[in-house]
């Protein structure tokens, strides 16, 4: 049986014919009709990961050259704005920083810090005692190519990675202003938050957000329980 004498509308079982209706079935019956495509550029902009670029976390933090002062505010200032641009982030630090804003006398910015590194380790990545950050930062952008957001020029580094100075492109500066931190190349302005624990909390509520929810993690969240087992007195 043709697949045309199927795709009649009830119009037509009263003498009404549908020429567009019966002109699909035919298609269908002579195979001219391609099978839908599986939209596969739209699967894939809603699967793409974010755009992850590498951040000099103490770079940021001292802010500018000129009588830098340390202050973790200018860091949560551009990770927020990061974040809301769609880009993901990895920040490298030297081991001493935390005790580096504690002799500041900066306790409440130390122990936000401490706690954000406890709590997302793959955005706030700590360097073993002893070493240089930097030498993990350009480490890891030479082996993927990765954006690093900093004003130092790793001038050290220049021979063991010669993209330093010919690739112009790989290291992002940034301009610190009183009461913000402007990126150019990524058309960035981030508002320096003017408490530490609204930019603690902000962020945090960010990355808690854009975290991977595990079934485990689902199945913790909403336990299973077996229906009651109802025995039949009549048949014990």
């Amino acid at each position: 049986m043709k697949l045309s004498n199927l795709f009649k509308s009830p119009a037509s079982f009263f003498g009404k014919s549908q020429p567009v209706t019966h002109q699909l079935a035919a298609d269908f019956d002579n195979n001219r009709v391609s099978k839908p495509k599986t939209a596969t550029a739209g699967a894939n902009i809603l699967m793409a990961k974010p755009e992850l670029v590498l951040v000099d976390g103490q770079n940021v933090i001292y802010g500018s050259a000129v009588n830098p002062e340390p202050n973790l505010l200018n860091l949560l200032g551009l990770l927020i704005a990061l974040h809301r641009r769609g880009y993901s982030f990895k920040c490298f630090f030297d081991s001493p920083t935390f005790f580096t804003l504690k002799k500041r006398a900066l306790f409440g910015q130390a122990e936000a810090y401490g706690r954000l590194c406890r709590e997302f380790p793959d955005q706030f990545v700590v360097t073993p005692f002893g070493t240089d950050a930097d030498e993990y930062i350009l480490a890891y952008s030479n082996c993927r190519g990765t954006q690093i957001i900093s004003n130092d020029r790793y001038r050290d580094y220049s021979e063991k990675y010669p993209w330093v100075k010919s690739d112009g492109q790989r290291r992002i500066p940034f301009l610190k202003h009183s009461n913000s931190i402007q990126v150019v190349h990524l058309g960035i302005e981030a508002v320096i938050p003017e408490e530490l624990q609204s930019g603690v909390d902000k962020l945090r509520y960010m990355l808690n957000q854009s975290k991977p929810t595990r079934i485990s993690e689902r199945l913790k969240a909403k336990p299973y329980s077996m229906p009651p087992v109802i025995m039949n007195p009549a048949r014990a």
